[in-house]
């Protein structure tokens, strides 16, 4: 009987949770509450999951130290809000067993520490969502925690049996709590994916076997290709460099403006802070060693990392895009975009770096990634999609140096609306004021056809029929693209006729239905002007933008 648990148990615990999850997923992804091709929970908590256990697959040690690798590398891997929110949740529960004192033995934890571990990540995962939501992955943990903190449990494998008894009645009473899993008439998909992890630990310690999943490589992080680089090869990008400078009194004196000062006339991108006789220091130089050899005059760095900028950039094309030409200005703009097709259009207007979700949806780590390709201390980042806002919220948590402004765009009309609109030359301060305007002023309508039946309140929608959605809100439901595109044209003019109406056409959207669809704004708003972008995406049949 398991009464505690060390270092190697917490990554068997680990491994066979994501196994459970994995064999679960794709029922998971299908409980979409809308009956659309985009559902993805599993395969983001899976993702995500993997590449946290990924840090400590092969890692020999105490308990504290797997845990604490854990706990950082999970979070870079998050993908999706479901994905972030349990990155918090295990990293808030890796937590607690990293923070325990190394034993002359071994280190352990009891159960009443893994109770403590999961009330530590319950407060995370609440934390890392700016409007917690009931009903959700979020209710489940919170009151399965609650229910194991007001018993005591004599061992690992009962105290885990009360949760998942508690995860399991939480879970059945999430769509007493949010309207949109009743009107679809399922529970919350995310509570499904927490509960089959932690049914993977609970296998563990009762010698279950699961059977080990394929890797999806493609969603892994790969080795640089270094062989890649000659003799001859250009390294046009320089180095990012950056040092934590211990001030030591046998070195010469240090005056805080002289350092940002130098700095700033041999380098770019520079950030400098002081925290009492330690100084941080950031910069973009063809130099490295210059930069070092300066600072190294006042005192004894802590910490160092130089990495070469034209070895990333080379890297970044699986996920991110930047243009051939970095532009000037004071504020660099970081996008997500469904393929390179609309990533190359968002670099022409302007973009500094694009991440491209073409394989999957990108991960807290693609967005840090952009962030370093972007190449500018002060971003504006617009993740153009409800399920990347989190991934990007947390980078910018997680970025060190850089003063980042995450744009609360939900979809790529938001992000093509405010590239049009905003002075690149000029303040960010500005463009922000500029695209929060835009973004209130953007009316965005989705239209996907149905993969299966389904009702969403009155609505019944049949498998193949094309549904028309903006934000949480199914607002039409038609047999063809043509019809219920008209139909949702033609009652948001009726409420308030817009200055212009642009045609997002997806992979399969047939060409003439789009030249009828404009014609009838058209012929019917003689004021509206229209705009018609490709983009050749499956994650969509077509995006109406009104402005």
């Amino acid at each position: 009987m398991y009464q505690t648990m060390n270092g190697a148990l917490f990554r068997a615990m680990i491994d066979y949770g994501i196994r459970n999850l994995a064999l679960h997923s794709e029922e998971i992804n299908d409980m979409n509450v809308f009956p659309v091709p985009d559902g993805d929970t599993g395969t983001n908590m899976v993702t995500t999951t993997r590449l946290g256990y990924r840090a400590i697959a092969s890692m020999e040690g105490e308990l504290p130290t797997l845990a604490d690798a854990f706990a950082h590398a999970v979070v870079y891997g998050a993908r999706g809000n479901s994905g972030v929110i349990t990155s918090q949740f295990l990293r808030g529960f890796s937590e607690v067993f990293a923070a325990l004192p190394i034993a002359d033995g071994e280190t352990v934890a009891d159960p009443a520490c893994f109770v403590r571990a999961l009330q530590n990540g319950v407060a995370l995962a609440y934390r890392a969502v700016t409007h917690p939501t009931e009903g959700t992955i979020l209710t489940v943990v919170r009151e399965a925690t609650e229910a194991v903190a007001r018993e005591t449990h004599a061992d690992l494998p009962s105290l885990l049996d009360a949760f998942l008894r508690a995860a399991r009645v939480s879970l059945d009473n999430t769509p007493n709590l949010l309207p949109i899993l009743r009107n679809a008439g399922v529970v919350d998909s995310g509570g499904v994916g927490i509960i089959c992890f932690f049914e993977g630990m609970s296998k563990y310690l009762n010698h279950e076997k699961i059977s080990r999943m394929e890797r999806n490589t493609a969603a892994e992080a790969s080795a640089v290709d270094y062989g890649r680089f000659g003799r001859d090869s250009e390294f046009p990008y320089g180095y990012c460099t950056e040092g934590l400078l211990q001030l030591t009194n046998r070195k010469e004196s240090f005056v805080f403006e002289d350092f940002r000062a130098h700095l700033d006339a041999v380098a770019s991108s520079v950030v400098v802070t002081e925290d009492g006789d330690k100084v941080k220091f950031h910069a973009h130089t063809d130099t490295p060693e210059a930069i070092l050899a300066y600072a190294h005059a006042f005192g004894e760095f802590l910490s160092l990392k130089i990495e070469n900028m034209t070895v990333q950039n080379a890297e970044l094309p699986k996920k991110v895009m930047t243009p051939k030409e970095m532009r000037d200005g004071s504020f660099g703009i970081v996008a997500a975009a469904p393929n390179e097709r609309l990533g190359e259009r968002f670099l022409a207007m302007g973009a500094d770096a694009v991440i491209t979700a073409s394989d999957a949806m990108p991960a807290t780590g693609d967005f840090l990634d952009a962030f370093s390709a972007a190449r500018k201390t002060r971003l504006l980042v617009f993740p153009n999609h409800k399920n990347l806002i989190l991934a990007a919220e947390q980078a910018r948590d997680l970025a060190q140096g850089l003063d980042i402004t995450v744009i609360d765009s939900k979809s790529i009309a938001h992000c093509y609306a405010s590239l049009a609109l905003i002075d690149l030359d000029g303040s960010a301060e500005d463009a922000i004021g500029e695209i929060a305007e835009t973004v209130r002023n953007v009316y965005s309508v989705s239209f996907s056809r149905a993969v299966k039946e389904a009702h969403y309140g009155a609505l019944a929608i049949a498998d193949g029929d094309f549904i028309a959605m903006t934000g949480n809100s199914v607002i039409a439901v038609g047999k063809t693209l043509a019809e219920v595109a008209t139909r949702v044209i033609d009652d948001v003019m009726h409420e308030c006729e817009r200055d212009t109406v642009t045609f997002f056409l997806g992979d399969e959207t047939a060409d003439g239905e789009v030249e009828k669809l404009e014609a009838h704004v058209r012929e019917r708003y003689l004021y509206t002007e229209t705009d018609l972008v490709t983009v050749g995406t499956k994650a969509f049949d077509l995006i109406l933008s009104f402005e």
